[in-house]
């Protein structure tokens, strides 16, 4: 398949323009023309590639941001368990003590509220599954 330019250099030799610079520039014409067809190949190849990692690229960078946003939902969630483990140990602490000091009404109270800290901060979901075993 000649291009319209090395069909143009056939013409010439056609026409009467002979010799070795013809034969030469034909074979010059010839090279740069496989030069540019295969230029373009790779250019197309490179860029359907460049795609397909671009694609990767903000799959991975979607995937990226998603689990920043469970980060600090997750520690969100932890302070959250904190302050209740917090308040029922303290609630913990001074309910034993109102039992020593013979206030068991009061003590029974604090002892009662400190489990129920208690109980929420170890046993708060932090709804998240894992999404590798749902599948």
């Amino acid at each position: 398949m000649q291009s319209p330019k090395s069909q143009a250099v056939l013409e010439l030799e056609a026409t009467g323009i002979r010799g070795g610079g013809m034969i030469l520039l034909h074979a010059m014409m010839t090279g740069l023309e496989e030069d540019v067809r295969r230029a373009r190949t790779e250019t197309i190849a490179a860029e359907k590639e460049m795609d397909t990692w671009k694609t990767k690229y903000f799959s991975e960078r979607e995937k990226a941001a998603v689990l920043r946003e469970r980060i600090r939902a997750l520690a969100r969630v932890k302070l959250l368990q904190n302050i209740f483990l917090s308040i029922g140990g303290v609630f913990l602490g001074l309910g034993a003590k109102l039992m020593l000091e013979s206030k068991e009404g009061l003590g029974a109270v604090f002892l009662a509220l400190a489990a129920v800290f208690l109980f929420a901060g170890w046993l708060w979901p932090t709804g998240f599954r894992n999404e590798e075993t749902s599948k």
